[in-house]
């Protein structure tokens, strides 16, 4: 009887620390949703181009970042792959020769 009542402690300490982070985590998303939308003096001026820009930098950073990762998860697979007998090149096995 001891152990399961040990075991009722242990639970319902890690629920009141997963409840403090998740309550930590959104109380830092909501200070920075507020920082984010107070209003501020602009300094510069930022033109329509600009923005343009920067949004062309972003997608063209997020459409090769995809292939970047879709050629290392390749060569991850191949290192893992069984590797097969035949020679890729001539198409049969080596004993063949």
């Amino acid at each position: 009887m001891a152990i399961l009542s040990n075991y009722v402690k242990l639970l319902t300490r890690r629920k009141n620390v997963q409840h403090r982070t998740a309550r930590g985590l959104i109380l830092v998303g909501f200070v920075l949703l507020l920082i984010l939308a107070s209003p501020r003096s602009a300094s510069a001026y930022v033109d329509p181009g600009s923005g343009a820009m920067i949004w062309q930098i972003l997608a063209a950073a997020c459409l090769s970042s995809l292939f970047y990762v879709r050629k290392v998860v390749r060569w991850v697979r191949q290192m893992f792959a069984p590797q097969s007998k035949l020679d890729p090149l001539a198409g049969h096995s080596p004993s063949e020769n």
